[in-house]
């Protein structure tokens, strides 16, 4: 059930027991046409009867998925979170940019994309360049990986947070597509990205960003919140 089908269940029960308890309060007082007291239980059992099917159906329905969504959130939430950084990795790695590492927005989607477009090559630890091909297939096979282990809590998950991962995993799935086409992968010096590379390291990180907001806006853990922080401002569009 989504979430404004819930809402609109809610506020129908409070509206029928609302007008119950004024047509109770009413009985107390003489007839204003014929057959007004009569209609007026009808009213009455009806908005008492809606208020009470609303009270069965919270303590059967949503009080159980709402337990399901905490568990789900709790046992998903550490993956979720690595999902999110995957992207902003490579952000710090290629973008370079310093408000990154002090919580504030990386940059704007088109200084974002100037930054990597002119990205050349990062030296590993024993001097090696990866190409910045070889950086996105990594980063989306791990990205779909950690999709896929989230995928049994999926359903018990908020709709916003689903949606989001579903993007996520859109997104990744498109660029090892792109990185997986035939080109220099290890190379002293690597290659400039093409425009579908830099499309699909920005399709990665729009993800990220969008999954950060709506993560901060499900989790009550004040810790989980500070860690999401900087990426719910990744980028500003």
């Amino acid at each position: 059930m989504t979430a404004p089908s819930i809402t609109a269940i809610r506020v129908a029960a409070g509206c029928a027991f609302a007008g119950a308890v004024t047509v109770e309060l009413l009985q107390a007082i003489p007839e204003a046409f014929p057959l007004a007291h009569g209609l007026g239980e009808i009213v009455r059992n009806l908005g008492y009867a809606t208020a009470a099917a609303y009270i069965f159906h919270f303590a059967i329905v949503e009080l159980p998925q709402m337990e399901r969504t905490k568990v789900a959130l709790r046992t998903t939430l550490p993956t979720v979170i690595a999902i999110i950084e995957a992207p902003s990795r490579l952000a710090r790695v290629f973008l370079r940019v310093e408000a990154d590492q002090a919580g504030h927005s990386l940059a704007s989607a088109e200084e974002a994309r100037a930054c990597l477009r002119s990205v050349n090559s990062v030296a590993s630890r024993n001097g090696v360049s990866l190409s910045f091909q070889n950086y996105i297939a990594q980063t989306s096979r791990s990205i779909i990986r950690s999709v896929s282990d989230v995928r049994g809590q999926f359903a018990y998950l908020p709709p916003d947070l689903q949606q989001a991962l579903t993007q996520m995993e859109t997104a990744a799935q498109l660029a090892r597509s792109i990185a997986d086409q035939p080109g220099e992968v290890l190379a002293l010096k690597a290659p400039l990205p093409t425009d579908s590379e830099v499309d699909s390291a920005m399709g990665l990180l729009v993800a990220a960003q969008a999954m950060a907001i709506s993560l901060s806006d499900t989790v009550t853990d004040k810790s989980a919140k500070d860690r999401l922080r900087p990426y719910t401002a990744f980028l500003i569009p």
